[in-house]
């Protein structure tokens, strides 16, 4: 009981900033690989990737969210060591929808597998920009709002200066 009302609390408070949340699916849903590929593939891997998907996984890339890292090269061996992760389109749009119906933003898409690196967010890189172009686009106005109010505060601040001499000075 106090999970859930504790749980609601920082959703509300998500809402109401209107904070992007990352999603984080279980790692059972999702796939976790370490790929080893000739050194070549740095070049273009996220290409690569997307065109061997069928190859190096049980999926096509239209039918997943893939995110991937490199995890070292050898250049002796001319290998490179890449760590691939991914998870069915339809669990991911699943959880971006229930995400949404709860009123929150999600900004990442992550699996949770328990391991002690970084997660990778699954989401494609446009979703990932959009979300942080809005709280730019936030914060942009804000601050115009900010200097467009300092604009009309300043000359008025200027004036009452000028008439408290003025006034001074008739007095003297």
């Amino acid at each position: 009981p106090d999970h859930d009302r504790r749980l609601g609390e920082l959703l509300k408070q998500a809402r109401r900033r209107g904070r992007a949340v990352t999603v984080r699916l279980g790692g059972e849903l999702g796939l976790r690989k370490v790929l080893d590929l000739p050194l070549a593939a740095r070049d273009d891997l996220e290409q690569m990737l997307r065109l061997e998907m069928d190859r190096l996984t049980p999926f096509r890339a239209d039918e997943v969210y893939f995110a991937h890292r490199i995890l070292g090269s050898d250049s002796q061996s001319r290998r490179l060591s890449v760590e691939l992760q991914l998870a069915p389109r339809r669990e991911v749009e699943r959880a971006l929808e229930a995400a949404q119906s709860i009123g929150v933003i999600p900004a990442a898409v992550e699996l949770a597998d328990g391991s002690a690196d970084a997660p990778l967010n699954l989401l494609p890189g446009e979703a990932g920009q959009r979300m942080r172009e809005g709280r730019l686009n936030r914060a942009l106005a804000l601050l115009a709002l900010a200097l467009a109010i300092a604009a009309v505060v300043i000359p008025l601040q200027r004036q009452r200066a000028t008439l408290a001499e003025l006034e001074a000075g008739v007095a003297a």
